[in-house]
């Protein structure tokens, strides 16, 4: 029996140059890189058009997911087995009122919960307390940085022992993160006193499976302004920086990846919100290949809606926002994912404010089920390229970073908030003169 022919295999191939002349036909005289070469913040040229001649090689550094530069997926099965973590923030105030609040999450599909402890021990007890006594086992729980993270831990794993928590069942991070605490303002002490900190919850940590000690919130940076390429330098600069810090407190390079895990803000963005994770995985397998630690495998990445794209004008819209930046943070293959209620700009979300966020991620995950494919993007000639584009501009930032003598002096020294303030500089002129809109506020 013969093979019926192919549906295409009478369609003449047309080669680019003759889609380019019709394309300038149809342009009327107005400049192709002007009407059709989208130009982002981060320096980087979007094409209108991706073909199989600009995606080959970018498609061969992708590789397969869970191997190589972990481009593709930090393992073999993706998210595909359960979906990646739904979670929250823990909303502000008293103990009960806390406790009560994460209970109500747990009860309707959350799993994991990021908590800021009460600075006084008897508080953040009966926070842990009133948190895990309903359900021991039914979320990880993951730290806000603090000066201490290692007492924290303590405080964290005598709550567990306490709700009879199984050892399988505690998982989370204890949030060490000197980087953030000096972006709100926290002098530290010497460098020396903070790795040994972080050495300590390192190690406190590394005793007990599922548990990191440190996740750098490079989200920090986006809601400073940074553009993509920024805040992946910095993130990326950040590890290196703990790698660094932590091999002179007595952990090699293998041990301390091994506990640290990163922080992204994403945004309606969706194709560049993809890109950002990919690339994050590829520049972090590029570190630890240079240290020869790749066996500690990928860092764990958490992806957050970023409060900077939520308004305060028609807050509705930040549903559609939030839905969006999700959606990427899925299909870019985040572990953990954290929606922000839609009214977060105006006041304290409410109870329904928070039912939504939460929803979005549910809906995502149990109906349209993206965690069913691994990368589904990957292949794509655009995400490819985008993410060796997005790759590229971030180690530009790495490397200028570490020519300041590492991140804690670039931001000490204020060589980062100089950067961010222009680039929020240009970003507002973008909005300004309507290069980038803003739904219900600039236009529409």
């Amino acid at each position: 029996m013969t093979e019926p022919a192919s549906p295409t295999a009478s369609v003449p191939p047309v080669d680019r140059a003759a889609w380019r002349a019709l394309v300038e036909r149809d342009l009327k005289g107005r400049p192709y890189e002007e009407a059709l070469v989208t130009r982002l913040l981060e320096g980087i040229e979007l094409a209108p058009l991706y073909t199989e001649a600009d995606g080959d090689a970018s498609d061969a550094r992708s590789g397969v997911p869970g191997l190589g530069s972990w481009t593709r997926g930090a393992c073999p099965l993706g998210n595909t087995e359960g979906g990646w973590t739904v979670a929250v923030d823990a909303p502000p105030g008293a103990p009960q009122e806390v406790s009560a609040a994460l209970q109500d999450d747990l009860a309707h599909g959350v799993s994991g919960i990021n908590l800021a402890l009460p600075e006084d021990e008897p508080s953040s007890r009966a926070l842990l307390d009133g948190l895990l006594g309903g359900a021991p086992d039914a979320a990880s729980l993951h730290l806000a940085p603090s000066a201490d993270p290692a007492a924290r831990g303590e405080q964290l794993f005598a709550a567990w022992a306490r709700a009879g928590t199984p050892a399988a069942a505690r998982k989370g991070n204890l949030g060490g993160d000197p980087f953030a605490l000096l972006c709100d303002g926290v002098e530290l002490p010497p460098s020396e006193v903070v790795w040994e900190r972080l050495a300590a919850a390192c190690r406190l940590a590394g005793e007990r499976p599922g548990v990191r000690a440190l996740e750098l919130r490079a989200d920090r940076y986006h809601e400073a302004g940074a553009h993509a390429a920024q805040e992946l330098g910095l993130g990326i600069a950040a590890g290196i920086a703990a790698l660094r810090g932590l091999d002179a407190a007595g952990l090699s390079p293998l041990h301390a990846a091994r506990q640290l895990g990163f922080a992204f803000a994403l945004d309606p963005d969706v194709f560049l919100g993809i890109a950002k994770l990919r690339a994050a995985r590829r520049l972090w397998a590029r570190v630890l290949s240079v240290l020869d630690a790749q066996g500690a495998g990928p860092a764990p990445l958490h992806a957050r809606v970023g409060a900077r794209c939520l308004t305060a004008y028609h807050p509705q819209g930040n549903l559609l926002r939030s839905t969006l930046a999700t959606f990427a943070g899925a299909v870019g293959g985040a572990e953990r994912i954290t929606v922000l209620p839609h009214d977060a700009a105006l006041a304290q979300p409410e109870a329904a404010s928070r039912r939504l966020a939460r929803n979005t991620q549910l809906v995502l995950l149990h109906e349209a089920h993206l965690h069913r494919v691994i990368d589904p993007a990957g292949g794509s000639y655009y995400v490819e390229v985008l993410t060796d584009r997005l790759s590229e501009r971030s180690w530009e930032v790495v490397r200028a970073v570490e020519g300041q003598g590492g991140l804690r002096r670039a931001l000490e020294r204020g060589w980062v908030a100089e950067r961010l303030a222009e680039t929020r500089q240009r970003s507002s002129e973008r909005v300004a003169h309507r290069v980038q809109a803003i739904v219900g506020v600039s236009v529409f």
